[in-house]
């Protein structure tokens, strides 16, 4: 992930498959999203942000989003086989983390102020989810296929974190919340509606049913993966790429792991 002119190391918060041999990700280090070509494991090429991208979507229109938490924006970008350019920006007024798109509304989360919020694409706040009884820094988000449900990796400085599944009104429909598992980070949803979650202490992607029940797992034991962070799949090809540190101890995901994986 890292090229010849970057110093440091990167730092791969944010995935996304926009082709089954292309793989946009967000360097939040070295202030990037970079175009990747998964076979041939190169940068295609890159484009330098103002400030740290935290989390990238994928569009309609061969458009991207990226959060700016710094900013409190979300950038779009478009993006072609060889070539990335930016687009307008949409103002959020928080400083926002994770991010999903359903129907012209994005859903974003808010770390910091314990929240999520539900924009249309003018930055326009539709809806504010936020329970302080629920939330104690939502990380990302994933829409559940048929648009009623949110998933969402609840981290907190002192361990009381956990997955969960809310409807569009806040309502907690279920969690995931074991002992051992302190840290999920990023999602990903397979198309038999299964979510996989990076939980960052255990170098472990758990993959877990759509009410939240564990039902299978790649883990340290056979892996060596350290601090898991950002994750995308391929449907076509099976393969899972998770973003993870090279090194026990490394809090940067400075390296990418590829798993053959086939789930039915």
């Amino acid at each position: 992930m890292k090229t010849k002119s970057e110093e440091k190391q990167c730092n791969i918060m944010g995935m996304v498959m926009i082709a089954p041999t292309r793989m946009i990700v967000a360097d939040n280090t070295n202030f990037k999203i970079k175009l990747i070509d998964n076979e041939k494991c190169v940068v295609v090429t890159e484009n330098k942000m103002s400030s740290q991208p935290v989390d990238v979507i994928i569009l309609p229109e061969n458009k991207l989003a990226v959060t700016l938490e710094s900013e409190k924006c979300i950038q779009i970008m478009s993006y072609t086989d060889v070539d990335l350019s930016s687009d307008r920006r949409i103002d959020v007024k928080e400083l926002c983390n994770g991010i999903a798109y359903c129907h012209y509304k994005f859903v974003v989360t808010c770390w910091s102020s314990k929240k999520i919020i539900i924009i249309n694409l003018e930055g326009c706040i539709l809806k504010v989810l936020r329970s302080p009884a629920m939330f104690n820094g939502p990380s990302r988000v994933l829409i559940s296929k048929d648009e009623k449900f949110l998933y969402v990796t609840d981290r907190d400085l002192r361990s009381n974190s956990s997955v969960m599944k809310i409807d569009l009104e806040g309502n907690l429909i279920s969690v995931f919340k074991e002992s051992g598992y302190a840290v999920p980070y990023g999602l990903q949803q397979l198309e038999d509606e299964t979510i996989l979650v990076c939980f960052q202490d255990r170098g472990t992607v758990l993959r877990l049913t759509s009410s939240l029940k564990r039902c299978d797992i790649i883990g340290p034991e056979k892996e060596n993966m350290y601090r898991p962070k950002a994750i995308t799949y391929c449907h076509i090809y099976h393969k899972l790429y998770v973003s993870c540190s090279s090194e026990k101890g490394k809090q940067n995901a400075d390296i990418v792991k590829i798993f053959n994986v086939k789930w039915i």
